[in-house]
């Protein structure tokens, strides 16, 4: 089987004509030359996903024009499922591009995607516009806030303007479930004195947290009852720093790009600001001490985007929905020692998020000890309602 690599090798001019007069919106577009150039990106699954940026120049009446398109190549990864409610479905990106639900959404706007094709053995080649963040740097904690906004917007919408998608293969993700081996996982790590004597791993948790983790865990039912009375709407259930990007509009307006819907769906209000704090977080970002800002400017946006779509419901449900579905991350404990004690998993992590391991057991505990936290305020949240 050809690597992605190889794949993205044997794009040639015929192949690339339609892309280009797409990208250029010029129908006289005629491919001059080109060159091809794998981004370095995070990926869960090395291998089975890779992203390159084709550019060069075409003859478009005369013009000689610069464009560039990025190829999207995504392979059938052996635990992809067949079953289009599963979180793993191996082609709902595909079905999503091509039903057009992504083609006007409101607030958030969709990569654009110029072709869809696939292989017989479940190979997918998207070919998208190429986005470039116009933040060199990473975005500023108020960036994150106007992300929230479009997010809210969109959510906002189909809760109170447009009629949510009722297909088949769109993710009806809830919140804090798990499979039997992962509940098992975890409550197998709570008495686990060899573990938790661990050198590494009492360097990562410095403060006790057996405890902690035991009454989130007793605690799960109800945090899952509070999401599960938010209203649902269109989510894009990956939201965060990676796939999203900041482009300014002609009048100069700020747009919130989103690439990579592999996980689109029907979710709980406020689920998609669970993903762009704790991800983002997650992977390094925003900086820990800046946690808390970027938590309240998220939630303060979202509200803001909810009401642009003429939302008139109680701004405290927004914030007790959130806190509860923050307060059932419950994996990321047992992820985090996983990453500490398993030769093997370090590995996987290296290569797949291209961050240092050390740098990423110390903030995912960072982390843990945020969720732990908002565990006790969704808690208290709870018991004044």
């Amino acid at each position: 089987m050809a690597s992605v690599g190889e794949i993205a090798n044997a794009v040639d001019a015929a192949a690339l004509g339609p892309i280009v007069r797409q990208a250029l919106d010029d129908d006289r577009a005629e491919v001059m030359e080109w060159e091809a150039q794998q981004l370095d990106v995070v990926s869960g699954l090395p291998g089975f996903r890779g992203l390159f940026r084709f550019q060069g120049t075409a003859n478009a009446g005369g013009d000689v024009k610069p464009w560039s398109a990025v190829l999207k190549v995504a392979r059938r990864h052996p635990t992809a499922s067949d079953n289009p409610a599963h979180p793993g479905f191996w082609n709902r990106e595909a079905l999503a591009f091509r039903s057009g639900i992504l083609d006007d959404l409101p607030g958030l706007t969709a990569v654009r995607c110029y072709s869809v094709s696939e292989t017989e053995d479940g190979t997918f080649f998207f070919w998208l516009e190429d986005l470039v963040d116009e933040y060199e740097d990473g975005w500023p904690i108020e960036r994150y806030g106007l992300a929230a906004r479009h997010l809210g917007q969109m959510g906002g919408a189909h809760l109170e303007q447009r009629p949510l998608p009722e297909h088949e293969w769109l993710l009806k993700r809830t919140t804090g479930t798990m499979g039997g081996r992962a509940r098992a996982a975890i409550e197998a790590m709570f008495d686990n004195e060899k573990t938790w004597r661990h050198p590494d791993v009492k360097r990562a948790y410095p403060q006790p947290i057996v405890e902690r983790l035991k009454q989130q865990w007793a605690d799960r039912n109800a945090f899952q009852g509070a999401v599960a009375q938010m209203p649902t709407t269109l989510c894009h259930n990956d939201s965060h720093d990676e796939n999203l990007f900041s482009r300014r509009r002609a009048d100069g307006t700020q747009e919130t790009m989103a690439i990579d819907w592999e996980l689109v769906g029907i979710g709980p209000v406020s689920s998609d600001i669970t993903y762009l704090v704790i991800a983002t977080l997650r992977r390094l970002a925003v900086a820990m001490e800046d946690a808390d800002a970027l938590e309240e400017t998220v939630l303060e946006g979202y509200i803001a985007g909810l009401r642009d779509a003429g939302w008139s419901g109680d701004p405290a449900d927004v914030h007790r929905g959130f806190t509860a579905a923050v307060a059932l991350r419950l994996g990321l404990v047992p992820q985090t020692l996983d990453l500490i004690l398993n030769d093997e998993r370090r590995t996987e992590a290296q290569r797949g998020w291209n961050i240092p391991v050390e740098e990423l057991i110390e903030r995912w505990a960072e982390v843990a000890y945020f969720v732990l936290d908002r565990a006790d305020r969704a808690r208290e949240m709870l018991t004044k309602t």
